[in-house]
């Protein structure tokens, strides 16, 4: 199993574009063979701050 945590600082005028466009691509991954998660997180006290976690079945 490998997990992957990315940490992302987006403008603020940009942040809906990229929650969307960022949801699209987690819901597609899913899909996509060997991917056991995929996680979209917004922290709530900065909405221009989100965290992505990955998780892949195998490395």
């Amino acid at each position: 199993m490998l997990v992957v945590h990315v940490q992302v600082r987006v403008k603020a005028e940009c942040v809906e574009d990229f929650r969307a466009a960022t949801l699209e691509n987690a819901a597609r991954s899913l899909e996509e063979p060997g991917v056991a998660r995929f996680d979209v997180i917004q922290q709530e006290d900065d909405p221009t701050r989100f965290v992505l976690v990955e998780v892949y079945k195998t490395a």
